[in-house]
Formats: C-alpha cells, sequence, structure tokens
C-alpha cells in the first residue's frame, strides 16, 4: 500500500518592503558667462574703474542718467547710490543675459533702474531726454563708434554731459599682460596671432588723438582726454591664463606660450593672485 502524505501549506506571509526615502540631490548650478563677469570681474576691476569714471562728472540730484553698455549694471548702481532717491537712472545693453544678472543685481540693492534691451549705434530712447551718458569699457566693442558718438549726442539734453573710458594701447606698461601675450603669441604663433592679442577687442583702437577727433566730429565741446593707470587685483595666475585657452595653437605652442607669460608676470604676483597695470583714458565732453 502507498501511502502519500500530505504536505500542509500554510499561507505566505508577505512582509512589506521598507523603502529607504529617495533623495533627490539638485546639481550644483553652472553659473553663466553674464553671472561669472559679475561675480569675478566686477568686485576686482570694473567697480574701482567705476568709481574713477564717476568722479570725473559729479552727479547731481534730479538728474536723468544713462549708462550705455552697462553690462551686469555696475556704473548704473553706483549712478543710482549717488543720486539718491530723485532723478532717473537708465540701463541699455545689447547682451540680455547681462541685463538679466544686472536686474537682480538691482533688486537686491534697493536701486531704482530702468533696463533695456539696445545696440550703442541706434539707443531706443527719444531725442534729448538725458542730462548725463556714462559708458565703461564699451567703446572698444562698438562696430560703428562714430554712430555711437552720434547716438549719445541725440539722446542728451542741452547743457548734458558725457563720460565714457576705455583702454589705452596696449603697451609693457599700460597693458603688461596683454603686451606679454602679444609677444609670446607672435613668438610661438606667428605675427597674426600677436597683432590679435594687442587688439584687445574687435574695435579697439586705444588712440587718444583719434577719439578726441572723433567726439569733436559729433558736435561735442569742452573735450578732455585723462590717461589714467590703475592697479587690478586680479586672482590665481593660473586661473587668469586659463581663461585664454589658446585653442588653436599646438600642445608645445600652448606650453610655450603660458610658460613666457608666467614669467612675464612674476613681478606683479602677490599673496592674492596678481596685480597688473591697465591703463586706460577717461573722455568726458559737453552738449552745448
Amino acid at each position: 500500500m502507498t501511502v502519500q502524505r500530505q504536505l500542509s501549506q500554510k499561507p505566505l506571509r508577505i512582509r512589506p518592503i521598507r523603502k529607504k526615502p529617495l533623495i533627490v540631490r539638485e546639481q550644483p548650478k553652472i553659473a553663466s558667462q553674464a553671472e561669472r563677469y559679475e561675480r569675478d570681474k566686477v568686485p576686482l576691476m570694473f567697480e574701482p574703474i567705476a568709481h574713477l569714471l564717476l568722479g570725473r562728472i559729479t552727479l547731481t540730484p534730479g538728474e536723468r542718467v544713462l549708462d550705455i553698455a552697462c553690462g551686469t549694471g555696475i556704473v548704473a548702481r553706483l549712478a543710482a547710490l549717488a543720486l539718491g532717491h530723485s532723478g532717473q537712472v537708465t540701463g541699455v545693453d545689447i547682451s540680455g543675459d547681462m541685463l538679466e544678472v544686472a536686474r537682480s543685481n538691482a533688486l537686491r540693492s534697493g536701486a531704482s533702474i530702468q533696463w533695456r534691451l539696445g545696440d550703442a549705434a541706434s539707443l531706443p530712447v527719444n531725442d534729448g531726454v538725458f542730462d548725463v551718458v556714462l559708458s565703461q569699457q564699451g567703446f572698444q566693442y562698438f562696430s560703428d563708434q562714430s554712430a555711437a558718438l552720434r547716438e549719445m549726442y541725440r539722446v542728451l539734453s542741452p547743457g548734458g554731459r558725457l563720460a565714457l573710458c576705455f583702454a589705452r594701447a596696449v603697451g609693457p606698461e599700460s597693458q603688461p599682460y596683454q603686451w606679454a601675450k602679444a609677444s609670446a603669441l607672435t613668438l610661438h604663433a606667428g605675427s597674426e596671432a600677436g597683432r590679435k592679442a594687442r587688439q584687445l577687442a574687435p574695435f579697439f583702437h586705444g588712440d587718444a588723438k583719434l577719439i578726441l577727433k572723433m567726439v569733436a566730429q559729433e558736435g561735442f565741446s569742452n573735450i578732455e582726454v585723462n590717461n589714467l593707470t590703475v592697479k587690478v587685483q586680479m586672482g590665481p595666475l593660473d586661473s587668469f591664463i586659463h581663461e585664454d585657452l589658446f585653442p588653436d595653437l599646438a600642445n608645445a605652442a600652448q606650453t610655450a606660450v603660458v610658460g613666457r607669460l608666467k614669467r612675464a608676470m612674476e613681478p606683479y604676483m602677490n599673496g592674492r593672485g596678481v596685480e597688473i597695470p591697465y591703463g586706460m583714458h577717461i573722455v568726458t565732453a559737453d552738449k552745448v
């Protein structure tokens, strides 16, 4: 006789799986070019220069001020601070990204500033509506500098004042970093690469006599050109050089250019990085 034994099946007990809470780690935001400009360059370079520019022209409460090529807005913010609750400040720039950072900074500082997207050669404002026109380190980027000066004259009211600053011609004393860069590129990459490095910006010339003539041709009077050299404290040399990258050079040429730059910058090294002389012109003029 075959005996079959039945196995009693107990009900299967399913235990719930305790899941660990899902932690979503937010990826660090990568700063935009405009944000890096405001963070890295404005405090070290453009804010000190803005104080020098505004020191050449006295703002009066109630005046209407236009900042052309305003970037992230340092000149406009300082002008608004000088005017207090009276007057009006407007910033114009061709870059929407720069204006976005400018708006954010102005909100944090409490400054009341109007921001407009526009080209210096065709300003989005009416005739004769400003008492003061300012422009800091933008002139060398204007593709039509005569048209920009014409527009500055147009938007100023009679008796209005102009103040703008731009870099001086590249030389061993006025722009030692750029001079060393141009010299190294000429030696290791050819004369054309050196020429471009000496140009600094697309439409740069740095010629005080030429700008004097150009400003006079557009109708301004009482024109003065002041030559200044300021010391600009930059960060560590390696990060400063890294911004240039020299992507078009072969590895050996890159190494040679960077090596020459480092040796040339040794006299300007300090505990905070590199303190480099920066030569510039400040032009002031009136609309009669």
